[in-house]
Formats: C-alpha cells, sequence, structure tokens
C-alpha cells in the first residue's frame, strides 16, 4: 500500500432533524429505512444499517444526528 505525505481533513457535523418526509419497512436492501430534511433544508436518507436498533427508535423530528466526514484518497494516475 502507498503512503501519501498529504494531511486528509476530518470534521464533525450536528444535523438536526426538521421534518421526517417518510418511512419504509424494506427500503432498497430489505432495512427500515427513512428520508429527512434538516434545518438547512437538506435531504438525507438514513438506514438501520448505520444505526443500532436502540438508537433508530430515538430517531424522530428534532433529534440531533452528529456525523463524522473524512477525506480518503480514491485514485491516483501518473501525469
Amino acid at each position: 500500500m502507498s503512503e501519501w505525505g498529504i494531511k486528509l481533513k476530518g470534521r464533525k457535523e450536528i444535523i438536526q432533524i426538521q421534518k421526517v418526509l417518510r418511512t419504509w419497512k424494506r427500503h432498497s436492501q430489505g432495512l427500515p429505512a427513512m428520508e429527512i430534511v434538516d434545518t438547512w433544508g437538506r435531504k438525507y436518507t438514513l438506514t438501520t444499517v448505520d444505526f443500532n436498533s436502540d438508537k433508530w427508535k430515538k430517531i424522530k423530528e428534532g433529534s440531533r444526528i452528529e456525523v463524522e466526514i473524512g477525506e480518503s484518497i480514491r485514485n491516483a494516475i501518473i501525469l
């Protein structure tokens, strides 16, 4: 595996659910899911794969979700 001397950035963002638009008992992979809108008007689709069952039951309008975002190197080409 190659090692790169590039500093990759990461950050955490808090999303507050303004509205739950719809829910599915079985979404594309057969898992429960929901479509939400945050306070900035951005839409998200959440599935149970990212949450344990106790936390999934607590997701509702007004809930806050912390998302950890990180950069990664996807591809390198010779120029």
